[in-house]
């Protein structure tokens, strides 16, 4: 995955986020099959698109390298799970055979709305076009903290597997 600190970093030109990032392992180095190679660069374009804080620049890089992709079509506009109106894209989740994956925008911001697994075949107890699971995304640019309500220095009790106070609980298991 891409890390935050190269996504300040990477260009936000089109063709530019393809090439390797800095500090990047060299070939010499790592050698990976090219198909190995443009998966990272397809996975960290939809990280950037999508959960990254990006700036709107290069959000824009991401969308322009995945449109760019073979396999990659638009599925027109659509309702997220929240139920805004967007504009979906589908791409093949190369590391789960059978699946589809769905990335959905505002088209108009160019902000990230959802992201949805779908079957692309029958079998294995699901049946061709079964949602898999699906993320909503909500973000914005702020200045200001997030309104925290309550701090908790440990989880709620009824929430801890084992007692704190007593570790060598864990080791009876």
């Amino acid at each position: 995955m891409c890390r935050p600190r190269l996504a300040r970093t990477a260009p936000a030109s089109g063709a530019a986020p393809r090439q390797r990032p800095p500090g990047a392992a060299q070939e010499a180095d790592a050698p990976s099959p090219e198909w190995t190679l443009d998966r990272i660069v397809v996975e960290d374009a939809v990280q950037l698109a999508t959960t990254l804080p990006s700036t709107p620049a290069l959000r824009a890089a991401a969308y322009r390298l995945l449109a760019a992709e073979p396999g990659v079509r638009s599925l027109g506009g659509v309702k997220d799970h929240a139920g805004r109106a967007g504009y979906a894209v589908a791409l093949t989740a190369e590391y789960a055979p059978g699946v589809e994956r769905r990335l959905i925008f505002d088209k108009s911001a160019g902000m990230p709305l959802g992201e949805e697994m779908v079957s692309t075949r029958s079998g294995d107890g699901r049946q061709k076009g079964d949602l898999l699971n699906y993320t909503t995304f909500t973000m914005k640019w702020t200045n200001e903290a997030p309104p925290f309500n309550t701090d908790y220095s440990d989880p709620p009790a009824d929430l801890r597997s084992v007692p704190v106070d007593k570790p060598e609980a864990e080791a009876a298991r």
